[in-house]
């Protein structure tokens, strides 16, 4: 929960300063995805901070689900190679166009 709230605050900020605000969930390996996607807790959690999200005036992406913003290459479980790095950010960049 104190995570949370550093999060909506930082969400409130931006909103109040007129920062346009994108918030993105990364993409993880096959099998981490996979775990994740069993325990339903991650799922609430999910669903509350990208309603959080929407409702303080942030575009929300799921690079999981973005054809742009996936990559087959991982440092580990949870982070990409940095290879991925360049194709994703500049996916992110044209979200504000």
């Amino acid at each position: 929960e104190e995570q949370v709230y550093f999060f909506l605050a930082t969400l409130e900020r931006a909103r109040a300063e007129g920062i346009r605000t994108l918030v993105y969930w990364p993409q993880v390996n096959p099998h981490l995805e996979k775990i994740l996607a069993e325990d339903e807790r991650i799922a609430i959690l999910k669903r509350r901070l990208t309603r959080e999200a929407q409702d303080r005036g942030a575009r929300v992406l799921d690079l999981g689900q973005e054809k742009q913003g996936r990559c087959a290459s991982f440092y580990d479980a949870s982070h990409l190679s940095i290879q991925c790095f360049p194709a994703i950010t500049g996916f992110l960049l044209d979200q504000f166009k």
